[in-house]
Formats: C-alpha cells, structure tokens, sequence
C-alpha cells in the first residue's frame, strides 16, 4: 500500500529560507510535499483551494503577521502550526505558541535543515492530540449516553463512592428522596437515602457498607419505607451492586430503587378482594343453606296452622314460631345482599317497620340507645327490604363505633318532594328522606367527599367498605345519601328512597286467604326435606304433585307426563342443584318441549338477579325460599289464572 504524503504549506517571504528548507524536504519526497507560498494573500488563495496536513509560518511577512493562522480553544490549537521566526523575535513566537502554535523554529541554517524531523514531530504531537480529542468527545458523548439513560430510566439511581459518599443521583432519586443531586453529593448517603423498616420503625443496615462488605449484589429486605427530606415516606424495593474497575478493585457502588407504594397499595387491595370474594362465597353459602333448612320449619309450622284452630293457645304459639322464623329470613337476606347477591329484589315495604327493626337488633345490649321520630304517615316506599336493613346497619353500627362511651342516635324519617336544585343527583319527585344523627367523634372534614370510596378507611382495622356498600345499594334503588360531619360533634346520614304517596302500606291487613287448585304440579328439589313439605302444601292446596331431585329427573317425568296425556300444568325448579343441572338449565330444556310451559323458579338465594328478572329467563313466577303455604298460592294461582301476584318483577 502506498504510503499517504503529509501535505505541508510553507509561508516564508525570504528566498533564501524557502530554499533552504525545499532542500532539506526533498530527501523526504516520498513522506512529505511541499508547497511555498510568500505571502499571506497567496497563503489564503491556496488554502482556499486545499486543506494542508500542517502550516509552516514565518510571523513577519510582508502583508501581515503569520499569527492569523492561529486558532485555539480551551482544548488547544484547532490546526496544526508551527511558526518560524528570526533571532530577535522569540518572545513573540512563544506568545505565538500560547496562541495556539504546536511548536516555534528559531531560523538559523541548522534549524531549517532539520525542518523534516521538526515537522515529523510536530504531526506526531498532533496525531496524539487529535487522538485524545477523539477520546475525550467519545467519553462526553458516552457521559451525556448515560446521563439520558438516567434521566429517562424509571427507576432512582444513586451512585457513591467507595467511603460511601453520594456521588450522582438522577432525577427520580431527586424526587424520591428530596434531595438534588447538588445538594446530595459529597454527603453520606446515610443523609440522602434515609431507610427504616416500617413495622419496627429502626434504620436499615447501610446498603453501601453490605456491599462493600459482600462484594455482591444485595437488595433490601420486606417492608423497607425511604424517608424523603419533607418527611414523606414510600415503600421502596432496591438492590445495591459494585462499581469494580478493570483490575477488580470495587470503586464504589451503584443503588437501583423504585417506589412500590401503589404496587403494595394494589396487592393489599387485591388481597382484601379476594378476602372479601371468598366470604361472600361464604355468607351465600350458609344463607342458601339455612334458608334450605327454615323452609322446613317455616312450611311445615305454615301448614300445622291450618290444622290448628285460631285463638287456641296452640295456634299462638305457632304464630310466635313463625315469626320468629321469619325474622331469621330477614337476617339470611343481609347475608346474601353481603355476598353480593345482585340486583334488588324489591317489593312495597314500610320503610319505618325496616328502621325500627334494624336498628333495634344492631344496638341490642349496647350503651347505645335509639331515638325515632318516625309519623304514622310516612310513604310506603318500593325497595329490597333486606338491602335497606343492611344499609341501616352500617350507618347505626358506624355510629355506635363513633360513640364508645355511649350516647343516642336520633333518627328521623320524613315525607318530602325534591326539586332537582337541591340535591343534583336525584331528579324531582317524592322521597322519603331519612336522618340518621349520632353524637360521636365525627368525620374530619377533609375526609368527607372520600367517605363512600371503596376502601377509604379513618379505621385501623376497617375495610374500607361498609359505606361504599351503602351508596351501591342506595343508587341501585335510584335514591341519594349524604353526609355532614364536624369533629367531636356527630355525623349525620341523609337518606332519600324514591317514595309510593298512594300506596300506604297497612300494618293490620291480614295475609291473603289461600287459593286453591287442582291442576298436575311438577316440584324439582334436591333437598328431601323441601321436597316432602312441599309436596304436603301443594297436596293441601288440592293440586296433584309429582318430585324430582334434580333438573335430568324433572325432563324425564315432563316428557313421560306429556307423552301419557297427562302433562304438568305448572312446574316449580329450585335453581341450584349441586353435582346437577338446576332450573336454569332445565327451564330451557323445558321449553324446547313445550315454548308454554308455565314454570315457577325457587331458591335459597333470594337476591339472585333471576329470581329478580325471571321473566327474562323464561319463568313465569317466583317464589324465594322460605316460603309460607299463603305465598306459595298465591305464586300458583296468578301463574295458572294469570292473577296479580307470581312473584312480579320490579
């Protein structure tokens, strides 16, 4: 390969100069070329033509000074010059050389022969320069790299150095610890990176000495909170890993850490749901359960009435059974609202009997008493009478936790008619509006557009869901609730429940006189129990009864029935049966046989949205269990004869 011929450019006025260092140059043609100009006019038209390897300069010339060929910055000369001066000259070539010159030649005939080797060695110096050059702009390149790498990275990064003194921090370091990166490094990172275990509340061990001590990657332990400079605290999880030069010397250390809050924030909440999830699969459990079992009492205490005679003392004590079962009904239907049961099952109530009730039953055996103010007027309203006890319950048990001491809660239900500029969400009409006032601690103000946030809590042990629950099952029931609160002076609850004003309900109206039948009816149960007191009411209601344990059996006795001549008028499908189909399966089923089949859907799940929508599921009626011999007429009657009453959807 041929060898590249450094191009230099001499300007020198003097003849005899030039000549003597052309000469000095031609041995070395084959390393160097050399072009002479004696001007800087000239010197100006040639570089304007080609771009020398290196200016050789006298610094007198006859049109000016050979110094405008200098250039420099503070990383030194921008070109590679040397200057040439005379005897007398040699202060202003070393002011040339701060200028930016890489050398300076004092003429003498010496000096100018040897002009090759200076020349060599001033590229030499000038490679080294250029190199270092390249060097220092591709380490500020790889610096500025990293510095946006560390702006942009989502985590904080602190790096110290091997004493354990901060010495970078990157902007979310900044935000996570309060600290700037001017005002952090130089300091300890004990003062920047403040760490305490938030359960015992003691410092956590230096992460820089654990690595330093280990020479490894090491990562905080459970439960480590950082202390900001304002005092604000998050949960954080890091590692800590060596800074270790080429020869394996550790040099410092480098911190990795982001803020977990939210993430351990969402795996509680997470938890807490499935917490929840899991005993509401519970409560429905045992709800479905027990009302399975009352249905036995209740149906059976149902039908020894009509064999005992009213005002005998046997007759009363049936009654009193009876009611106290049905009282339980009410408690199982707060179990399964809990299990979140679906949409409300409603029906036209006395909203006064429901405020009494459930709030005698909260504060029984507490210091805590009731006050009501409740007119014998008061609108009937149209509402899940189970969801409403349930939202009663948790504004009286909120109150009685507020009261420790003891004291009254008054609450007052009223008949009113809103206009929509009073209370926006709630659109005009009449409304039963109920006040709930206690004489507690209070709500802090600042907390109370949070209050009905699932799982906003002032408790220690709260969930966070009680009054979320509350104003879920409120808007379920179209109404509105609000509250007001001062510190250590009560809160109040208003509640409004869109209100009936024509439909005053009676307290003394007697149950309805049982209807009676005749026709074929098919009971589907997988309980014995339900089976048998069911088949013993339709038998005393005069209707003829066929049963099944599960939803294949009841298919087969409707296609043997219909195929004999003899089909069921009415069929009566629980709706869960374990290990089998149920009646939602077997009520399609059904109809593909016969599209008119008139069936009734029975369940120990009372709130279940298909005994609240059975229509769209096929069925004609409802009835839930526990269920009294009087409901289960009527529920047949208006389903064969088309009467008022199958269990109406709301």
């Amino acid at each position: 390969m041929t060898q590249r011929k450094s191009h230099i450019l001499m300007v020198e006025d003097e003849a005899s100069h030039a000549e003597l260092v052309r000469r000095a140059f031609d041995p070395h043609a084959g390393s160097f070329r050399l072009s002479i100009v004696g001007s800087l006019a000239e010197a100006r038209r040639y570089l304007a033509g080609h771009t020398p390897d290196l200016i050789l300069t006298d610094l007198v010339l006859p049109d000016g000074r050979g110094v405008v060929f200098l250039a420099h910055d503070d990383r030194g000369p921008l070109f590679p010059v040397v200057v040439m001066t005379s005897q007398g000259d040699e202060r202003a070539a070393v002011d040339a050389m701060k200028a930016g010159a890489l050398d300076y030649v004092v003429k003498s005939a010496a000096a100018l022969g040897d002009m090759p080797h200076i020349v060599g060695r001033a590229l030499r110096e000038w490679g080294h320069i250029v190199e270092c050059r390249r060097a220092e702009a591709s380490l500020a390149e790889e610096k500025e790299r990293l510095a946006v790498t560390l702006r942009s990275i989502g985590d904080g990064v602190i790096t110290t150095d091997a004493d354990g003194r901060v010495t970078m921090m990157n902007a979310v370091a900044e935000t996570l610890t309060g600290w700037s990166q001017a005002e952090g490094c130089g300091r300890p990172l004990e003062a920047v990176f403040n760490i305490v275990n938030e359960m015992t509340r003691q410092r956590c061990e230096n992460p820089v000495a654990k690595v330093m001590e280990t020479g490894g990657i090491v990562g905080l332990a459970n439960h480590t909170v950082l202390i900001g400079k304002d005092g604000t605290e998050r949960a954080i999880a890091d590692s800590g890993a060596p800074i270790v030069d080429k020869q394996g010397r550790t040099l410092g250390v480098v911190l990795v850490f982001r803020d977990v809050t939210e993430n351990l924030r969402t795996a509680e909440e997470l938890q807490k749901s499935q917490r929840l999830e899991s005993l509401s699969i519970l409560a429905g459990g045992i709800a479905h359960d027990f009302n399975n079992a009352m249905m036995a009492i209740i149906g059976n205490v149902s039908l020894a009435k009509l064999y005992a005679e009213p005002g005998r003392k046997v007759f009363e004590k049936l009654e009193e059974i009876e009611r106290a079962a049905l009282r339980t009904k009410d408690l199982t239907r707060q179990l399964l609202t809990f299990a979140k049961g679906g949409a409300p099952v409603k029906r036209v109530v006395s909203l006064a009997e429901i405020i009494k009730d459930t709030a005698k039953f909260c504060l029984r055996g507490s210091n805590v008493k009731c006050r009501f103010d409740i007119p014998g007027d008061l609108w009937a309203v149209n509402v899940d009478a189970g969801q409403i006890s349930q939202v009663i319950s948790n504004i009286i048990l909120n109150a009685h936790q507020s009261m420790p001491a003891g004291g009254h809660v008054d609450i007052k239900a009223e008949n009113v008619t809103l206009e929509p500029p009073l209370i926006p969400p709630v659109k005009a009409g009449s409304y039963v509006k109920t006040t709930i006032r206690d004489q507690g601690t209070g709500i802090p103000r600042e907390h109370i557009p949070r209050i009905f946030d699932p799982y906003f809590t002032t408790k220690q042990k709260g969930s966070g869901l009680g009054l979320a629950m509350v104003y879920s099952i409120i808007d379920k029931h179209e109404g509105h609730i609000t509250a007001e609160s001062e510190p250590n002076a009560g809160t109040t609850f208003h509640v409004y429940l869109p209100a009936l004003p024509s439909s005053l309900v009676n307290h003394n109206v007697m149950p309805s006189p049982i209807m009676h039948g005749h026709e074929r009816v098919l009971l589907m149960d997988d309980d014995r129990y339900i089976r048998d007191v069911g088949r013993e009411m339709l038998r005393e209601l005069g209707y003829e009864v066929e049963c099944a344990r599960t939803g294949e059996e009841a298919l087969d006795l409707y296609r043997y029935a219909r195929d004999s001549r003899r089909p069921f008028d009415a069929v009566i499908l629980d709706l869960t049966i374990p290990g089998g189909m149920g009646g939602k399966e077997a009520i399609q089923r059904i109809l593909e046989i016969e599209p008119h089949a008139r069936a009734i859907v029975s369940s120990g799940y009372a709130n279940d949205p298909i005994i609240a929508h059975f229509r769209e599921y096929g069925f004609k009626g409802a009835v839930a269990k526990p269920y009294r011999i009087h409901e289960l007429s009527e529920t047949l009657h208006a389903v064969l004869r088309g009467g008022p009453n199958a269990g109406e959807e709301p």
